[in-house]
């Protein structure tokens, strides 16, 4: 009780005064009137308006909605909303005090009429990612992986407040990550540090939301956390693979088998959904497109066998890839893509994760030792351009590159090369 009063004391103090008023000037034709919260901070009084509607002659400051009749059965479920909001009104002021911050109207009227929960890190990333979206500050796709985010941390966690975060906690996190592996994949033992980094940012960007947007205080759960990004594993598909990827896709296209509907598919030859992503692997192979990119094709970026766009991962640097020629392989698949597809986008149809279970599937059929993923694509491009012999500024301009270090980290030299240019050396050496 001394608590009580003590914070009735600081909030008069401080200039702020939550009051439940009932407008009995204005009665509506039923009879009853509207009951409002009012609320004064600093001299300025703000009205915020309840559901409830209630007689007036049955209504008092002190125990608000009276018994309209005997055994009136909404009077004490009414009593709960209004005190409801007093206390929202009072929390929120004394969250303020004990925090040290200034309320004043503009931010009051901000925090009661949000629905963010500021105890739990989970439901507040979901609303925040959600009203991000919402209103255009994250792209669709952007959305989509942070929902995956909030889907693992679901998963691990089925309450996380803030209060409970502490140094160790993204160390423990990672672990969680990175054991979450996909039962059915035969390739993958565990998720790579790359492959775990995306889930961390995710975090990171709501906590330092929290802190700076809503004055959320906790323990910074990344002071120790120390990130190393490897460079990828994976590594390009050499001549003779690519051709038989080639070849497969060209026998089957025409002819898909029909879809058996199960997880696994292991018949000899290509239903209609390995077809399509077959293609878009190709053509991404074919074009150094990589998988942020892919999902954000239209027709309109293709005019008479050129492509144009602007790199989603590089965008904001102003890059731009701007009327390069597609090669003869790259156009086939185009031309074959725009006939199945009618849409504007195009190379669309699956989710990343979908089609990279595909390829796997692709190359378990063709008793390929490969791990085939879209990531491959890129890198592909680049080693067999450069086999090809292209010139290394042409090939940059192809790929929307910058700098030249970061070409060299995508072009990968084969043994095959390599044994070529020893016999070019012997060959100068005779």
């Amino acid at each position: 009780m001394f608590l009580v009063i003590l914070f009735q004391n600081c909030f008069r103090a401080m200039g702020f005064s939550a009051s439940i008023k009932i407008d009995s000037q204005t009665p509506r034709k039923d009879g009853t009137c509207a009951i409002y919260l009012q609320v004064i901070v600093n001299r300025k009084k703000a009205r915020i308006q309840t559901i409830i509607c209630w007689p007036a002659e049955k209504f008092n400051d002190k125990s608000f909605c009276k018994p309209r009749f005997k055994n009136d059965p909404d009077y004490e479920e009414y009593n709960i909303i209004i005190n409801s909001s007093l206390s929202k009104a009072n929390e929120i002021r004394k969250d303020y005090l004990l925090r040290g911050l200034t309320l004043t109207l503009e931010s009051f009227l901000k925090e009661y009429t949000t629905d963010l929960n500021k105890n739990d890190f989970i439901e507040y990333f979901a609303k925040k990612s959600f009203e991000r979206w919402n209103r255009g500050a994250i792209s669709n796709e952007t959305y989509k992986k942070e929902k995956g985010t909030l889907k693992k941390l679901k998963k691990f966690y089925t309450y996380l407040p803030f209060h409970e975060f502490n140094p160790e906690w993204a160390n423990e996190f990672d672990r969680k990550l990175k054991r979450d592996v996909d039962p059915d994949d035969e390739i993958k033992k565990e998720i790579s540090i790359n492959g775990r980094w995306p889930r961390h940012k995710h975090v990171i960007t709501y906590l330092n939301i929290a802190n700076r947007s809503d004055n959320i205080k906790f323990v910074n759960p990344y002071e120790r956390f120390k990130n190393v990004l490897q460079e990828g594993s994976w590594k390009p598909l050499n001549i003779d693979d690519f051709k038989r990827l080639v070849n497969i896709y060209l026998e089957w296209k025409d002819k898909p088998l029909q879809p058996l509907y199960k997880k696994k598919d292991l018949r000899p030859g290509l239903n209609k959904s390995e077809v399509l992503v077959l293609r878009r692997f190709l053509f991404s192979c074919n074009c150094a497109l990589r998988i942020s990119d892919l999902q954000k094709l239209e027709r309109s970026m293709f005019d008479n066998g050129q492509m144009s766009l602007v790199p989603h991962k590089t965008r904001r640097f102003g890059t731009k890839v701007d009327a390069v020629p597609l090669n003869d392989m790259a156009r086939l698949l185009l031309d074959d893509e725009l006939k199945d597809n009618p849409s504007e986008k195009v190379f669309d149809r699956f989710s990343d994760q979908y089609a990279n279970r595909v390829l796997k599937n692709i190359a378990l059929k063709f008793d390929m030792d490969l791990n085939l993923h879209h990531h491959v694509a890129r890198y592909t491009f680049a080693s067999l351009m450069d086999q090809a012999g292209a010139n290394h500024t042409s090939l940059m301009k192809f790929m929307g590159l910058k700098k030249r270090d970061t070409l060299e980290k995508y072009v990968k030299t084969n043994k095959k090369v390599m044994e070529q240019d020893v016999e070019k050396m012997n060959k100068l050496l005779k």
